[in-house]
């Protein structure tokens, strides 16, 4: 029976054993009663919440790349503008001096 909270982390670290997949077949085949059912699903529901906040991460930090990506995009293409502008500058500076 999970009565105190060293049971509770016991049994805990039985289902990280156990892993997910095994741990959502045994709660299917009813394995679980009373309070370790309702343990064994909050633990699930925690590591259905983790890999969210993990995704979520992930994501942010691949948008914040992306980011990063398209400013030294922009900077690029304004350099490139201004070399440009400078290049049909001197050539019509050219055009005029060569007549």
């Amino acid at each position: 029976m999970i009565s105190d909270p060293t049971s509770l982390k016991i049994f805990y670290e039985n289902l990280e054993k156990l892993g997910e997949e095994e741990v959502r077949k045994l709660i299917a085949q009813g394995a679980f009663a009373g309070k370790k059912r309702f343990h064994a699903q909050n633990w699930l529901t925690q590591k259905d919440r983790d890999k969210q906040a993990d995704a979520q991460e992930h994501q942010a930090v691949q948008e914040d790349e992306a980011n990063k990506h398209t400013e030294k995009a922009n900077r690029i293409a304004w350099i490139t503008a201004a070399v440009a502008a400078v290049a049909a500058a001197t050539a019509a500076v050219a055009l005029v001096w060569g007549r």
